[in-house]
């Protein structure tokens, strides 16, 4: 008997890593619940690699008011995460590690510098090809005014939007 090889590709009923990433490697975020709680604007942008395997984000927030006292007090800052995605692109909920630097300056009694670096992990989640949900928290280092150093946390929700 000759067994000939076959030369079909076997039918895959999960879609390629191109139709998943059909809606954009690119998303717009935003941190609802930062406006509620801390008085805090968050926006950003963030990008997806083509295999899917991680991210970068660049968030922005602006604090407008204190959220105990509603007094304006000024805090701006600008960050870099980078997210890995041990599972990939598969799946409706993701998990990730990565890490994070956040740099800025607050305005209390007189200005400050600061700049933090952040272990991070969290959840992704896509409910349509159009929405992503993300939940995460940090925790690391922060360096105020290059001589006083602190316990750095931080904890986010963001609704984002591919494109």
């Amino acid at each position: 008997e000759k067994f000939e090889k076959n030369n079909k590709r076997r039918e895959d009923s999960s879609p390629s890593i191109t139709e998943r990433n059909s809606n954009g490697s690119n998303m717009f975020f935003i941190e609802p619940i930062a406006l509620l709680l801390g008085g805090n604007i968050g926006v950003g942008y963030e990008h997806f690699s083509k295999s899917g395997r991680s991210s970068i984000s660049i968030p922005l927030r602006i604090q407008v008011t204190d959220s105990y006292t509603y007094d304006s007090y000024g805090l701006l800052s600008i960050g870099f995460k980078h997210k890995f995605f041990p599972t990939g692109s598969d799946g409706v909920v993701r998990g990730f590690l990565g890490y994070a630097e956040n740099l800025g300056s607050i305005s209390l009694y007189h200005d400050y510098f600061f700049n933090e670096t952040q272990f991070i992990g969290g959840v992704q989640f896509h409910p349509s090809q159009l929405i992503n949900i993300t939940l995460d928290a940090g925790i690391g280092l922060g360096l105020l005014d290059f001589d006083e150093t602190y316990l750095s946390w931080d904890a986010s929700l963001r609704l984002g939007f591919r494109f």
